[in-house]
Protein backbone atom coordinates (compact mmCIF):
# COMPACT_ATOMS: atom_id res chain seq x y z
CA UNK A 1 0.00 0.00 0.00
CA UNK A 2 0.95 3.49 -1.14
CA UNK A 3 1.84 6.08 2.08
CA UNK A 4 0.15 9.56 2.10
CA UNK A 5 2.70 12.33 2.77
CA UNK A 6 2.06 15.44 5.14
CA UNK A 7 0.64 17.18 2.29
CA UNK A 8 -1.78 14.76 1.35
CA UNK A 9 -2.58 13.92 4.87
CA UNK A 10 -3.21 17.42 5.36
CA UNK A 11 -5.81 17.86 2.27
CA UNK A 12 -7.80 14.97 3.04
CA UNK A 13 -8.12 16.32 7.05
CA UNK A 14 -8.96 20.06 5.74
CA UNK A 15 -11.78 18.26 3.29
CA UNK A 16 -13.35 16.64 5.87
CA UNK A 17 -13.09 19.34 8.68
CA UNK A 18 -16.67 20.92 7.94
CA UNK A 19 -18.23 17.46 8.33
CA UNK A 20 -16.22 16.73 11.86
CA UNK A 21 -17.73 20.52 13.01
CA UNK A 22 -21.13 19.68 11.63
CA UNK A 23 -21.38 16.66 13.60
CA UNK A 24 -19.98 17.64 16.69
CA UNK A 25 -22.47 20.47 17.12
CA UNK A 26 -25.42 17.90 16.35
CA UNK A 27 -23.90 15.42 18.97
CA UNK A 28 -22.39 17.82 21.85
CA UNK A 29 -22.59 15.33 24.29
CA UNK A 30 -21.28 12.46 22.21
CA UNK A 31 -18.27 14.19 20.72
CA UNK A 32 -16.06 13.49 23.81
CA UNK A 33 -14.93 10.58 22.99
CA UNK A 34 -15.90 6.94 20.87
CA UNK A 35 -15.38 3.57 21.03
CA UNK A 36 -13.30 1.48 19.02
CA UNK A 37 -13.14 -1.87 18.77
CA UNK A 38 -10.68 -4.86 16.99
CA UNK A 39 -11.57 -8.23 16.69
CA UNK A 40 -9.38 -11.11 16.02
CA UNK A 41 -10.86 -14.40 14.53
CA UNK A 42 -9.41 -18.03 14.11
CA UNK A 43 -10.78 -21.09 12.83
CA UNK A 44 -11.72 -21.96 16.44
CA UNK A 45 -12.25 -19.05 18.29
CA UNK A 46 -13.33 -15.46 18.04
CA UNK A 47 -11.97 -12.32 20.37
CA UNK A 48 -12.76 -9.24 21.08
CA UNK A 49 -10.36 -6.00 22.23
CA UNK A 50 -12.30 -2.03 23.21
CA UNK A 51 -10.96 0.73 23.96
CA UNK A 52 -11.72 4.29 24.35
CA UNK A 53 -9.69 6.51 22.24
CA UNK A 54 -9.53 10.53 23.10
CA UNK A 55 -9.44 13.66 21.08
CA UNK A 56 -7.12 12.78 17.96
CA UNK A 57 -3.46 14.33 18.60
CA UNK A 58 -0.62 14.80 17.07
CA UNK A 59 1.34 11.94 14.94
CA UNK A 60 4.05 10.67 17.54
CA UNK A 61 7.27 9.23 16.85
CA UNK A 62 6.96 6.16 15.63
CA UNK A 63 8.12 3.52 19.06
CA UNK A 64 10.20 0.74 18.55
CA UNK A 65 9.09 -2.53 17.74
CA UNK A 66 8.04 -4.49 21.29
CA UNK A 67 8.81 -8.25 21.41
CA UNK A 68 6.51 -10.68 19.87
CA UNK A 69 4.46 -12.46 22.79
CA UNK A 70 4.06 -16.57 23.06
CA UNK A 71 0.79 -17.55 21.30
CA UNK A 72 -1.64 -18.38 23.88
CA UNK A 73 -4.16 -21.17 24.38
CA UNK A 74 -7.11 -21.54 21.79
CA UNK A 75 -10.43 -21.55 23.80
CA UNK A 76 -13.74 -23.24 23.09
CA UNK A 77 -15.80 -21.61 21.13
CA UNK A 78 -18.60 -19.89 22.55
CA UNK A 79 -22.35 -19.77 20.97
CA UNK A 80 -22.61 -17.04 18.79
CA UNK A 81 -24.87 -14.34 19.72
CA UNK A 82 -27.41 -12.59 16.80
CA UNK A 83 -25.81 -10.17 14.67
CA UNK A 84 -27.39 -6.58 15.44
CA UNK A 85 -27.90 -3.99 12.70
CA UNK A 86 -24.73 -2.80 11.36
CA UNK A 87 -23.46 1.35 13.02
CA UNK A 88 -22.49 3.84 10.78
CA UNK A 89 -18.55 3.65 10.14
CA UNK A 90 -16.92 6.09 12.18
CA UNK A 91 -13.93 7.99 10.42
CA UNK A 92 -10.71 5.66 10.69
CA UNK A 93 -7.98 7.18 12.90
CA UNK A 94 -4.07 6.80 11.84
CA UNK A 95 -3.21 3.90 13.25
CA UNK A 96 -0.67 3.45 16.00
CA UNK A 97 1.92 1.41 17.14
CA UNK A 98 1.32 -2.43 17.01
CA UNK A 99 2.42 -3.34 20.75
CA UNK A 100 3.73 -7.27 21.69
CA UNK A 101 0.67 -9.83 21.66
CA UNK A 102 -0.37 -10.49 25.12
CA UNK A 103 -1.43 -14.24 26.18
CA UNK A 104 -5.19 -15.02 24.91
CA UNK A 105 -7.69 -16.22 27.80
CA UNK A 106 -10.11 -18.41 27.19
CA UNK A 107 -12.97 -16.92 25.82
CA UNK A 108 -16.37 -16.15 27.73
CA UNK A 109 -19.80 -16.83 26.40
CA UNK A 110 -20.93 -14.47 23.69
CA UNK A 111 -23.38 -12.08 25.38
CA UNK A 112 -26.66 -10.50 23.67
CA UNK A 113 -25.46 -7.59 21.12
CA UNK A 114 -26.01 -4.23 23.01
CA UNK A 115 -26.80 -1.39 21.31
CA UNK A 116 -24.07 0.50 19.31
CA UNK A 117 -24.34 4.60 20.01
CA UNK A 118 -23.41 7.02 17.52
CA UNK A 119 -19.55 7.15 16.82
CA UNK A 120 -17.65 10.05 18.05
CA UNK A 121 -15.40 12.47 15.74
CA UNK A 122 -12.19 10.98 15.85
CA UNK A 123 -9.73 13.78 17.68
CA UNK A 124 -6.44 14.01 16.91
CA UNK A 125 -3.59 11.75 17.80
CA UNK A 126 -1.56 12.80 21.28
CA UNK A 127 2.09 12.64 21.11
CA UNK A 128 3.47 9.23 21.45
CA UNK A 129 4.58 8.40 25.38
CA UNK A 130 7.32 5.59 26.01
CA UNK A 131 7.18 2.33 24.72
CA UNK A 132 4.08 0.56 25.07
CA UNK A 133 3.60 -1.77 28.14
CA UNK A 134 2.88 -5.36 28.11
CA UNK A 135 -0.99 -5.94 27.43
CA UNK A 136 -2.71 -7.39 30.26
CA UNK A 137 -4.88 -10.18 30.36
CA UNK A 138 -8.37 -9.76 28.35
CA UNK A 139 -11.23 -9.41 30.30
CA UNK A 140 -14.67 -11.18 29.77
CA UNK A 141 -16.39 -10.07 26.59
CA UNK A 142 -19.44 -8.38 27.85
CA UNK A 143 -23.10 -8.06 26.38
CA UNK A 144 -23.07 -6.59 22.61
CA UNK A 145 -25.01 -3.56 22.25
CA UNK A 146 -27.39 -2.41 19.60
CA UNK A 147 -25.54 -1.69 16.44
CA UNK A 148 -26.11 2.07 15.54
CA UNK A 149 -26.73 3.35 12.31
CA UNK A 150 -23.46 3.45 10.68
CA UNK A 151 -21.73 6.81 10.29
CA UNK A 152 -20.03 8.42 6.94
CA UNK A 153 -16.91 7.01 5.86
CA UNK A 154 -14.09 8.89 7.54
CA UNK A 155 -10.65 9.64 5.72
CA UNK A 156 -8.01 7.02 5.35
CA UNK A 157 -5.49 7.29 8.18
CA UNK A 158 -1.55 6.69 7.54
CA UNK A 159 -0.83 3.06 7.51
CA UNK A 160 1.00 1.84 10.28
CA UNK A 161 3.50 -0.34 10.62
CA UNK A 162 2.80 -4.38 10.64
CA UNK A 163 2.82 -6.20 13.92
CA UNK A 164 4.80 -9.51 13.89
CA UNK A 165 2.65 -12.23 12.53
CA UNK A 166 2.16 -14.57 15.47
CA UNK A 167 2.64 -18.45 15.22
CA UNK A 168 0.22 -20.39 12.78
CA UNK A 169 -2.78 -21.91 14.25
CA UNK A 170 -4.09 -25.56 13.68
CA UNK A 171 -5.36 -26.61 10.55
CA UNK A 172 -8.98 -26.33 10.73
CA UNK A 173 -11.06 -29.05 8.87
CA UNK A 174 -11.14 -29.80 5.11
CA UNK A 175 -13.73 -27.67 3.20
CA UNK A 176 -15.83 -29.41 0.69
CA UNK A 177 -14.44 -30.09 -2.62
CA UNK A 178 -15.29 -27.23 -4.70
CA UNK A 179 -16.12 -27.52 -8.06
CA UNK A 180 -13.49 -28.70 -10.82
CA UNK A 181 -11.76 -26.15 -12.36
CA UNK A 182 -11.18 -25.75 -15.90
CA UNK A 183 -8.67 -27.90 -18.13
CA UNK A 184 -5.40 -26.23 -18.07
CA UNK A 185 -3.35 -25.66 -21.20
CA UNK A 186 -1.57 -28.91 -22.48
CA UNK A 187 1.58 -28.77 -21.10
CA UNK A 188 4.94 -29.24 -23.75
CA UNK A 189 5.52 -32.83 -25.19
CA UNK A 190 8.19 -34.99 -23.06
CA UNK A 191 11.42 -36.40 -24.48
CA UNK A 192 10.77 -39.57 -26.69
CA UNK A 193 11.52 -42.51 -24.38
CA UNK A 194 14.19 -45.22 -25.39
CA UNK A 195 12.40 -47.41 -28.16
CA UNK A 196 11.74 -50.76 -26.20
CA UNK A 197 12.71 -54.30 -27.36
CA UNK A 198 11.71 -55.67 -30.26
CA UNK A 199 8.19 -58.15 -29.51
CA UNK A 200 8.16 -61.69 -30.18
CA UNK A 201 7.12 -62.12 -33.69
CA UNK A 202 3.04 -62.63 -34.76
CA UNK A 203 1.80 -65.38 -36.17
CA UNK A 204 1.59 -65.10 -40.02
CA UNK A 205 -1.36 -63.72 -41.20
CA UNK A 206 -3.99 -64.94 -44.22
CA UNK A 207 -2.44 -64.64 -47.60
CA UNK A 208 -4.50 -61.33 -49.45
CA UNK A 209 -6.42 -61.55 -52.37
CA UNK A 210 -4.04 -60.64 -55.45
CA UNK A 211 -3.72 -57.18 -56.32
CA UNK A 212 -4.38 -55.96 -59.82
CA UNK A 213 -1.69 -55.98 -62.12
CA UNK A 214 0.60 -53.16 -62.97
CA UNK A 215 1.33 -51.52 -66.45
CA UNK A 216 3.99 -52.81 -68.06
CA UNK A 217 7.44 -51.22 -67.56
CA UNK A 218 9.21 -49.06 -69.59
CA UNK A 219 11.42 -51.62 -72.08
CA UNK A 220 15.17 -51.52 -70.85
CA UNK A 221 18.22 -50.56 -72.58
CA UNK A 222 19.58 -53.28 -75.22
CA UNK A 223 22.24 -54.88 -73.95
CA UNK A 224 25.51 -55.42 -75.46
CA UNK A 225 25.50 -58.36 -78.11
CA UNK A 226 27.55 -60.81 -76.78
CA UNK A 227 30.26 -63.22 -79.04
CA UNK A 228 28.63 -64.80 -81.55
CA UNK A 229 28.21 -68.43 -80.92
CA UNK A 230 30.26 -71.59 -82.84
CA UNK A 231 28.41 -72.86 -86.21
CA UNK A 232 26.23 -75.80 -85.72
CA UNK A 233 26.49 -78.77 -87.49
CA UNK A 234 25.10 -79.12 -91.09
CA UNK A 235 21.51 -80.55 -91.07
CA UNK A 236 20.24 -83.14 -93.60
CA UNK A 237 19.84 -81.84 -97.32
CA UNK A 238 15.96 -81.65 -97.88
CA UNK A 239 14.07 -83.76 -101.08
CA UNK A 240 14.84 -81.92 -104.42
CA UNK A 241 11.58 -80.09 -104.94
CA UNK A 242 9.58 -79.64 -108.61
CA UNK A 243 11.72 -77.97 -111.21
CA UNK A 244 9.36 -74.88 -111.66
CA UNK A 245 8.37 -73.39 -115.32
CA UNK A 246 11.07 -71.90 -117.09
CA UNK A 247 10.64 -67.97 -116.63
CA UNK A 248 10.81 -65.33 -119.49
CA UNK A 249 14.34 -64.29 -121.06
CA UNK A 250 15.72 -61.58 -118.81
CA UNK A 251 17.09 -58.15 -120.35
CA UNK A 252 20.74 -58.43 -121.53
CA UNK A 253 22.47 -56.36 -118.66
CA UNK A 254 24.41 -53.42 -119.87
CA UNK A 255 27.22 -53.65 -117.36
CA UNK A 256 29.32 -56.27 -116.16
CA UNK A 257 31.67 -56.93 -113.22
CA UNK A 258 35.30 -57.43 -113.77
CA UNK A 259 37.72 -58.91 -111.19
CA UNK A 260 41.42 -57.16 -110.77
CA UNK A 261 44.11 -59.60 -108.61
CA UNK A 262 46.55 -57.61 -106.76
CA UNK A 263 49.18 -59.82 -104.71
CA UNK A 264 50.72 -58.66 -101.54
CA UNK A 265 53.49 -56.81 -101.23
CA UNK A 266 55.47 -54.61 -98.37
CA UNK A 267 53.96 -51.14 -98.06
CA UNK A 268 53.79 -49.32 -101.21
CA UNK A 269 52.31 -50.35 -104.59
CA UNK A 270 51.11 -53.59 -105.10
CA UNK A 271 51.82 -56.46 -107.20
CA UNK A 272 49.90 -57.47 -110.16
CA UNK A 273 48.86 -61.42 -109.48
CA UNK A 274 51.80 -63.05 -110.49
CA UNK A 275 54.72 -65.45 -109.77
CA UNK A 276 55.74 -62.56 -108.94
CA UNK A 277 53.76 -60.15 -110.34
CA UNK A 278 55.54 -56.86 -111.52
CA UNK A 279 54.30 -53.44 -109.33
CA UNK A 280 51.08 -51.94 -110.29
CA UNK A 281 52.46 -48.45 -110.70
CA UNK A 282 55.09 -49.74 -113.48
CA UNK A 283 52.89 -52.04 -115.17
CA UNK A 284 49.14 -51.16 -113.90
CA UNK A 285 45.58 -52.78 -114.92
CA UNK A 286 43.87 -50.92 -117.93
CA UNK A 287 40.13 -50.77 -118.00
CA UNK A 288 38.09 -51.13 -121.52
CA UNK A 289 35.36 -49.21 -120.89
CA UNK A 290 33.72 -46.61 -118.72
CA UNK A 291 32.16 -48.05 -115.21
CA UNK A 292 32.83 -47.60 -111.67
CA UNK A 293 34.79 -49.28 -108.35
CA UNK A 294 32.06 -51.62 -107.05
CA UNK A 295 33.71 -54.02 -104.07
CA UNK A 296 36.98 -54.79 -102.85
CA UNK A 297 38.03 -58.02 -100.84
CA UNK A 298 40.79 -58.76 -98.89
CA UNK A 299 42.41 -62.11 -97.88
CA UNK A 300 45.80 -61.80 -95.76
CA UNK A 301 48.00 -64.96 -93.93
CA UNK A 302 49.99 -63.30 -91.61
CA UNK A 303 51.74 -64.00 -88.52
CA UNK A 304 51.62 -61.38 -85.52
CA UNK A 305 50.06 -58.42 -87.27
CA UNK A 306 50.32 -55.40 -84.82
CA UNK A 307 47.71 -53.02 -83.85
CA UNK A 308 46.87 -50.03 -86.47
CA UNK A 309 45.29 -48.55 -89.17
CA UNK A 310 46.04 -49.97 -92.66
CA UNK A 311 45.05 -47.65 -95.86
CA UNK A 312 44.27 -49.20 -99.12
CA UNK A 313 44.06 -46.84 -101.92
CA UNK A 314 42.37 -47.83 -105.28
CA UNK A 315 44.21 -45.27 -107.61
CA UNK A 316 44.57 -44.78 -111.30
CA UNK A 317 46.58 -42.90 -113.91
CA UNK A 318 49.59 -42.96 -111.15
CA UNK A 319 53.17 -42.19 -112.79
CA UNK A 320 55.56 -45.13 -113.11
CA UNK A 321 58.23 -43.73 -111.14
CA UNK A 322 55.85 -42.13 -107.90
CA UNK A 323 56.94 -43.45 -104.56
CA UNK A 324 52.96 -43.30 -103.71
CA UNK A 325 49.35 -41.47 -104.99
CA UNK A 326 48.83 -37.74 -105.09
CA UNK A 327 45.61 -37.20 -103.52
CA UNK A 328 43.90 -36.43 -107.15
CA UNK A 329 44.81 -40.05 -108.52
CA UNK A 330 43.17 -41.49 -105.74
CA UNK A 331 39.69 -43.07 -106.46
CA UNK A 332 38.76 -45.12 -103.27
CA UNK A 333 40.29 -46.08 -99.68
CA UNK A 334 39.42 -49.33 -98.06
CA UNK A 335 40.81 -48.41 -94.27
CA UNK A 336 41.32 -51.29 -92.15
CA UNK A 337 41.43 -50.99 -88.57
CA UNK A 338 42.95 -53.61 -85.83
CA UNK A 339 42.72 -52.93 -82.24
CA UNK A 340 45.25 -55.81 -81.47
CA UNK A 341 47.34 -58.09 -82.42
CA UNK A 342 46.38 -60.81 -85.00
CA UNK A 343 47.56 -63.83 -86.18
CA UNK A 344 46.07 -66.54 -88.80
CA UNK A 345 43.84 -66.10 -92.28
CA UNK A 346 42.38 -62.63 -92.32
CA UNK A 347 39.36 -62.40 -94.73
CA UNK A 348 36.96 -59.50 -95.23
CA UNK A 349 34.95 -57.61 -98.04
CA UNK A 350 32.95 -53.96 -98.71
CA UNK A 351 31.25 -51.87 -101.23
CA UNK A 352 30.63 -48.13 -101.25
CA UNK A 353 26.97 -48.91 -101.06
CA UNK A 354 27.74 -50.42 -97.40
CA UNK A 355 26.65 -48.09 -94.02
CA UNK A 356 29.13 -48.10 -91.38
CA UNK A 357 32.03 -50.37 -90.33
CA UNK A 358 32.06 -53.91 -91.94
CA UNK A 359 33.33 -57.17 -89.91
CA UNK A 360 36.04 -58.74 -90.57
CA UNK A 361 36.89 -62.58 -89.98
CA UNK A 362 39.39 -64.98 -88.98
CA UNK A 363 40.71 -68.17 -89.22
CA UNK A 364 43.66 -70.00 -87.08
CA UNK A 365 43.59 -73.32 -86.84
CA UNK A 366 39.73 -73.28 -86.27
CA UNK A 367 36.52 -72.19 -88.53
CA UNK A 368 36.41 -69.01 -89.87
CA UNK A 369 34.36 -66.29 -87.13
CA UNK A 370 34.17 -62.26 -86.51
CA UNK A 371 37.07 -60.88 -84.62
CA UNK A 372 36.04 -58.29 -82.21
CA UNK A 373 39.39 -56.80 -82.61
CA UNK A 374 39.18 -55.63 -86.87
CA UNK A 375 36.75 -53.66 -88.53
CA UNK A 376 36.77 -52.11 -92.52
CA UNK A 377 35.53 -48.95 -94.09
CA UNK A 378 34.97 -47.24 -97.21
CA UNK A 379 35.77 -44.23 -98.34
CA UNK A 380 34.66 -42.51 -101.47
CA UNK A 381 37.49 -39.85 -102.58
CA UNK A 382 36.06 -39.15 -105.78
CA UNK A 383 32.35 -39.48 -105.88
CA UNK A 384 31.00 -42.61 -107.38
CA UNK A 385 34.25 -43.84 -107.48
CA UNK A 386 34.19 -43.79 -111.05
CA UNK A 387 36.88 -45.44 -113.92
CA UNK A 388 37.23 -44.57 -117.81
CA UNK A 389 38.69 -46.18 -120.31
CA UNK A 390 41.64 -46.89 -120.82
CA UNK A 391 42.35 -45.63 -116.75
CA UNK A 392 45.66 -46.94 -115.87
CA UNK A 393 44.28 -48.79 -112.35
CA UNK A 394 46.84 -49.61 -109.36
CA UNK A 395 46.37 -50.21 -105.45
CA UNK A 396 48.88 -48.67 -102.96
CA UNK A 397 49.11 -50.10 -99.34
CA UNK A 398 50.70 -47.27 -96.40
CA UNK A 399 51.90 -50.08 -94.15
CA UNK A 400 53.49 -53.34 -94.34
CA UNK A 401 50.73 -56.18 -94.10
CA UNK A 402 52.48 -59.39 -95.27
CA UNK A 403 53.38 -60.19 -98.68
CA UNK A 404 51.13 -63.49 -98.39
CA UNK A 405 47.86 -61.95 -99.73
CA UNK A 406 45.82 -61.17 -102.50
CA UNK A 407 43.48 -58.14 -103.29
CA UNK A 408 40.58 -58.29 -105.26
CA UNK A 409 39.31 -54.45 -107.44
CA UNK A 410 35.72 -55.22 -108.46
CA UNK A 411 34.61 -52.96 -111.69
CA UNK A 412 31.73 -52.97 -113.98
CA UNK A 413 31.81 -51.31 -116.99
CA UNK A 414 29.77 -52.62 -120.09
CA UNK A 415 32.63 -54.93 -121.47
Amino acid sequence: MERLNKEELKQILDSIEPELQSYMSKNPKKSSSHCCCTTTSTTTSTSSKCCKRGPRGKKGHRGKRGATGATGATGTAGAAGATGQAGAAGVTGATGVAGATGVTGPTGATGATGATGDTGATGATGPAGGPQGPTGATGPTGAAGATGAAGGTGAAGATGEAGATGATGAVGATGAAGATGGTGATGAIGVTGATGGTGAVGATGGTGAVGATGGTGATGAIGVTGPTGATGGTGATGATGATGARGATGATPVNFTKVLNFGGNNAGFQRLAGSPGALSNRVPYVDAANGSIVAFSGAIDVNNLPAGVYLFQICFDVINTAGAPLAANIISTITLTTTAVLTGTIIFSIRPTDVGAQPVRISNGAPYAVTPNATVTWTSNIAGNPVTRNDAISVFLNMNVSQNAVYSVYISSAV
